[in-house]
């Protein structure tokens, strides 16, 4: 049995794209409060991010940015 679930768009993360010199790409969630509160640290506001400098990788990234 497969169960979807629709979150509430006030409880999304956001995620944060930065592409270097279409070398290198670092993917980063950014956590949201529930109830807008500051968060304690910087660091708790950051979710997981991946690193890379593969070129399929980065290039595909790089290519949707390009569109905009």
């Amino acid at each position: 049995m497969t169960e979807i679930q629709i979150l509430d768009s006030q409880h999304q993360n956001k995620i944060v794209n930065l592409i270097v010199d279409k070398e290198l790409c670092l993917t980063v969630e950014v956590k949201t409060h529930e109830n807008n509160d500051e968060f304690d640290s910087p660091i708790e506001v950051l979710g997981l991010a991946t690193y890379s400098n593969s070129e399929s990788t980065v290039s595909s990234y790089a290519s949707i940015f390009d569109t905009l």
